[in-house]
């Protein structure tokens, strides 16, 4: 059994096209260069497929990326083209 990932990440946009799909991969990158070895995940939810996920964790704008752990919990609104400012978010912001 594979260890628990320190970070586990939630990426939720409106749709998967070719566009987002080259941002998703940028991200992927970005965040294997910002937390080198630490072991992390990263889940995608496409709003317009998935609706009920987003309202029960009460994603209302896209793109979101959502730290659920560790915990507190981030929710960080931006564009994918500021991958890094929403990385700095996300990894300086201690439970």
């Amino acid at each position: 059994m594979s260890p628990t990932p320190k970070y586990v990440l939630t990426l939720y946009v409106a749709i998967i096209d070719e566009t987002t799909e080259q941002q998703i991969s940028q991200l992927r990158d970005a965040l294997a260069e910002c937390f080198g070895s630490i072991s992390w995940v990263l889940n995608l939810v496409e709003v317009m497929e998935m609706p009920e996920k987003a309202i029960v964790n009460d994603i209302f704008a896209t793109p979101t990326l959502v730290r659920e752990s560790p915990k507190p919990e981030i929710k960080v609104l931006s564009g994918l083209n500021a991958i890094p400012q929403m990385l700095n978010v996300i990894s300086q912001v201690g439970p």
